[in-house]
């Protein structure tokens, strides 16, 4: 970190542009960083459920189910068969 703000006040060409370079680099890297953090945060199954002839299977409930934590997820295909089940946190 030092280095980088060492850096940020080289280019800056003095204290008063370091002053506001460093708080704003700074700022930056956290709100990039929470960022991915929340893509992080999502999972779960998409797809379409289909029979052995390869049709598709309207109105099936689908339950996943994390074997880690045990949070049971549940969903209902759509009448094309397309299944949603994804959950945040």
């Amino acid at each position: 970190m030092k280095s980088l703000l060492r850096c940020l006040h080289s280019l800056g060409g003095g204290t008063k542009a370091g002053r506001f370079l460093a708080p704003l680099a700074v700022a930056l890297l956290l709100l990039s960083s929470a960022a991915g953090l929340r893509a992080q945060a999502l999972s779960g199954i998409t797809g379409t459920v289909m029979d052995e002839s390869g049709g598709v299977v309207a109105d099936a409930k689908v339950t996943v189910t994390n074997t880690a934590t045990g949070v049971v997820s549940t969903a209902v295909t759509s009448s094309r068969g397309w299944v949603d089940c994804t959950r945040r946190g």
